[in-house]
């Protein structure tokens, strides 16, 4: 199980586990013995003293310990499940350090974003959910698997989330039909609400604070961004991921402008988060840095995303995105 999705919620879930940064299924020890010389009889194991012994007896002669070679071998996954991921290149270096498992192994695409390119083979893709959280629990039913009160909870927390408590224009009644489906199977919606949007992390805050300080407008274009460097980050204690939220507080708290965007560099990576009023604008800018639009994100009316722009130093960059929003080469 893979995801492209960065707001993922924090550790506050029941039974949560981290996300691993590699793909493959449990690593086995691959213990190789030299059979050329003569063939195995009998291959029995013991455990003595908390240790396993293999043994093994040879139908004529001996085998020597020149003849064993180990090493790990990663288990190949037998099926790829993609949750939230639009195209492979959202996934970045997960994908890249991966592809020949992509490519060769059955994918199940699982999708609520109209950027998904359908790559998988079987696609779940259903634009009009307000979240995959719907999606899965879609497929829970469709399997006749029980819902536990945890799992409950953590399908209720990505609603919630996607729609922002059922503010969001992307609320359907299918979500809310939804999560009173998940309420009456025991999860719990005031553990959700506290630590989604009563408890504010403090380094997002701080990097909010450095948001507003370096703010600069374009009014004529209704534009509004700032410039972060590596110390503004690094005295937050913020990395590139708290950005989309500090970017969050500052919609809640505009409207006038619809396009508002963050330009940051930290640990040697330079990002762009755009938060623009249409997906259909969002995908063209994102094209006019060749790039694609990776996970998006729903706040208000906004569409969320964030670009690698590595390639350029700060203020090349912030001479692109002036360009761009101005509409001149």
């Amino acid at each position: 199980l893979v995801s492209a999705i960065k707001e993922l919620p924090g550790t506050w879930l029941p039974n949560y586990r981290q996300g691993t940064q590699t793909l493959g299924g449990t690593p086995i020890l691959d213990i190789t013995l030299n059979t050329l010389d003569s063939s195995p009889d009998e291959i029995r194991y013991e455990i003595v003293e908390g240790a396993a012994h293999i043994l093994v007896t040879a139908k004529q002669g001996s085998f020597s310990p020149e003849d064993v070679t180990v090493k790990i071998r990663n288990q190949a996954p037998d099926a790829i499940i993609l949750v939230g991921c639009p195209n492979f290149e959202a996934l970045e270096h997960v994908f890249t350090q991966n592809t020949d498992t992509f490519y060769n192994t059955p994918k199940i695409n699982l999708d609520n974003s109209p950027q998904n390119e359908h790559f998988g083979n079987i696609n779940f893709v259903q634009i009009a959910s307000a979240s995959v959280s719907e999606l899965a629990l879609q497929l829970i039913k469709q399997l006749g698997a029980s819902l536990s009160p945890e799992m409950a909870t953590q399908l209720l927390a990505g609603i919630i989330s996607a729609t922002y408590s059922f503010q969001e224009p992307n609320t359907t009644p299918e979500s809310l039909l939804t999560s009173a489906d998940l309420v009456n199977a025991g999860a719990d919606q005031q553990l959700i609400i506290r630590n989604l949007y009563k408890t504010k992390k403090l380094k997002v805050l701080k990097l909010w604070g450095r948001v507003l300080a370096r703010i600069k407008t374009l009014d004529e274009n209704g534009v509004m961004y700032s410039v972060l460097s590596s110390q503004d980050l690094e005295r937050s204690e913020a990395d590139h991921a708290d950005i989309i939220e500090a970017i969050k507080e500052s919609l809640d708290n505009i409207s006038d402008y619809k396009v508002v965007a963050v330009i940051a560099e930290a640990h040697d990576v330079l990002t762009l988060t755009l938060a623009v009023r249409s997906s259909s604008n969002l995908d063209e800018m994102c094209a006019a840095w060749d790039r694609k639009a990776g996970e998006v994100i729903k706040h208000r009316d906004f569409c969320i995303t964030q670009i690698d722009i590595s390639d350029l130093n700060v203020q090349a960059a912030e001479e692109k995105f002036l360009q761009t929003v101005q509409g001149s080469k």
